[in-house]
């Protein structure tokens, strides 16, 4: 049996990927409506709504709306 040598493998070229921007991830992710207190339902205009542990639902049409993180902009 011949002894073969064996040459190194390179290394993978890592480029750097630029982040995206703050409207780049807005458009990602389309509309996402949060919960507000005081706020009407962006389905019905409604302005009743169930409060849950992590989400309100509209009473009349059913729409859930996440919370908004807390001291975020009104």
């Amino acid at each position: 049996m011949a002894n073969i040598s064996r040459l190194p493998v390179p290394a993978p070229v890592r480029r750097a990927v630029p982040a995206p921007t703050l409207d780049q991830v807005i458009a990602a992710r389309g509309y996402q409506p949060n919960y507000r207190d005081g706020m009407d339902c962006p389905g019905c205009g409604f302005g009743a709504f169930y409060l849950g542990r992590q989400s309100a639902e509209c009473a009349r049409c059913g729409t859930a709306l996440p919370f908004a993180p807390a001291g975020g902009a009104r």
